[in-house]
């Protein structure tokens, strides 16, 4: 058994973590409970992202975890954006006063 899932786990939560609060990027809208199903259905769809690249990309080799892992972040908030609209919410980025 492999270990490969490890990476795609552990690192959405710190890729989401930095998104929302490096970037200020907040929902708007949608209970508290949808909001957490949009987060939930980002983290799978996250995974699926990464799973797919890596089957592509080469599984079982470092290059093809390493291009993975780059193509999920970058289509990180693409995934945020679908998952929170379709649980009614929208993503805002925080202006400064």
């Amino acid at each position: 058994m492999t270990t490969d899932w490890l990476v795609p786990v552990t690192l959405f939560w710190f890729v989401v973590a930095l998104y929302f609060g490096g970037l200020e990027m907040e929902v708007m809208g949608g209970s508290g409970f949808r909001q957490l199903v949009g987060l939930l259905l980002s983290y799978v769809l996250f995974i699926v992202v990464w799973r797919v690249v890596y089957t592509v990309a080469g599984p079982d080799t470092a290059k093809g975890e390493v291009i993975a892992t780059i193509v999920s972040i970058l289509t990180l908030p693409i995934d945020v954006m679908i998952c929170f609209r379709i649980m009614g919410g929208k993503i805002h980025r925080v202006r400064a006063h």
